[in-house]
């Protein structure tokens, strides 16, 4: 499984070309096996900050929705899958 897991990994970092993950520098660093835990990382520097010194909240949100909406792509994937495969094999079974 955990084979599995690096290869989502690394389709996950290089489907990020060509888009706002990749400009922000986020890199997906670790997927659990049962797909439900996806950790990202992103480097924090003076570019990303409020002009009073804080990190900007919109920098903050495109770290959670890449990370929520990649998570949520796997899980809805798997589950789809899975049902799909568990009614086909019912149907046959009949």
């Amino acid at each position: 499984m955990r084979e599995k897991t690096q290869k989502f990994l690394k389709k996950l970092n290089d489907l990020k070309k060509n888009t706002l993950i990749n400009i922000m520098k986020i890199q997906f660093i670790f997927l659990s096996n049962q797909l439900d835990t996806l950790i990202a990382k992103m480097p924090i520097n003076s570019k990303i900050f409020q002009p009073f010194g804080f990190l900007h909240g919109g920098a903050t949100i495109i770290l959670a929705e890449s990370v929520g909406s990649s998570i949520s792509f796997f899980i809805f994937s798997s589950f789809f899958v899975f049902s799909f495969a568990s009614f086909f094999i019912f149907s046959i079974s009949f």
